[in-house]
């Protein structure tokens, strides 16, 4: 486990980049619905172990902090 923190730690690879990716990858011309949700779920899953999710109940505390976070200002972001 300490050296995958420490190859996440080196390219920059942090819970933030997964779930922006996860947001942003779209389903290419070629990819099958099977291999994109494949891609999706792979990210998610990265996601969810970099916030260190355990269990459905943080899910939810997860999903809704993410959620309210996206609509704070910039200035109100920097302060929390």
């Amino acid at each position: 486990m300490k050296m995958k923190e420490a190859v996440f730690k080196e390219y920059g690879l942090s819970a933030k980049c997964f779930l922006e990716k996860f947001h942003q990858v779209r389903k290419g011309a070629s990819d099958t619905f099977v291999l994109y949700g494949s891609k999706l779920e792979g990210i998610l899953k990265q996601y969810l172990e970099a916030r260190g999710v355990k269990d459905f109940d943080f899910l939810i505390a997860l999903a809704l902090v993410d959620r309210i976070k996206s609509e704070l200002s910039d200035q109100c972001l920097k302060h929390v």
